[in-house]
């Protein structure tokens, strides 16, 4: 079995984050930290938003999550809230001015121009990305063998139907919500996927309830920080230690 660490240090306002296996570097990762963190940080927060103008010309729309300068909601964007939407789906039939949606930061706010964002909310887990506004079950392109491929979509559909397991059957906008299955579920049996995926159902019907009581604009989601995304993301079972500078 490979030794596995991991080495975190602060360098020139960024965390740093190495992989070594068997003391041969695998992979290294800069985040950074200060006011860049702040903003990069934004990606991936999920906020209760207002419409505030549908801009048919731009097929977008601006939208007010109470940071700074309004969202940019492109049209390719907005379809995910409609479960019959095609490619060709205009904005103005996604949503309309002064509406309340759920939307995600994709890109944080650059110079003058405010953050954009989508409505294809997703949720991510240690193995797995919750995608609500879907319904398919995919697979990470970076898991290429196509046996281990099929195997975890097989085990993920028994997972979602409860077929010898207790279901994870998390409503989408159109049927049993999809999931996406990330580099880290590899390898790994029925019993640990399914735990991965009902810690992240649980997530979701919370961060569900929060914006049924709240206001928008209003935050609703924040990712963990750069130190625990790095710990969920790269922490494994045979991790050995987790070295810290």
């Amino acid at each position: 079995m490979m030794a596995h660490e991991i080495l975190m240090s602060v360098e020139n306002g960024s965390l740093h984050v190495a992989q070594v296996e068997d003391g041969v570097l695998v992979s290294m990762q800069a985040t950074p930290l200060g006011k860049a963190e702040t903003e990069t940080s934004m990606v991936g927060q999920i906020y209760l938003a207002r419409v505030e103008r549908v801009v048919e010309r731009l097929q977008a729309a601006f939208i007010d999550i109470g940071f700074g300068k309004s969202a940019f909601l492109g049209a390719r964007e907005a379809r995910a809230l409609l479960p019959d939407a095609t490619r060709d789906t205009p904005i103005e039939d996604c949503v309309e001015d002064g509406d309340t949606v759920l939307v995600q930061v994709t890109r944080p706010p650059q110079g003058d121009k405010g953050a954009q964002v989508t409505a294809d909310v997703t949720l991510a887990g240690r193995g797995v990305v919750l995608a609500p506004c879907r319904s398919r079950i995919a697979v990470s392109r970076q898991i290429e063998d196509e046996a281990e491929r099929t195997r975890l979509t097989e085990l993920t559909e028994k997972i979602r139907s409860g077929d010898g397991v207790d279901a994870v059957d998390v409503e989408g906008m159109d049927g049993p919500s999809g999931w996406v299955l990330r580099t880290a579920a590899q390898s790994q049996e029925i019993g640990a996927l399914a735990a991965d995926m009902a810690n992240v159902a649980v997530q979701w019907e919370a961060l569900l309830e929060r914006a049924e009581n709240a206001e928008p604009p209003c935050l609703i989601y924040e990712d963990l920080g750069p130190v625990e995304k790095a710990l969920r993301d790269l922490v494994r079972g045979d991790t050995q230690a987790v070295v810290v500078e």
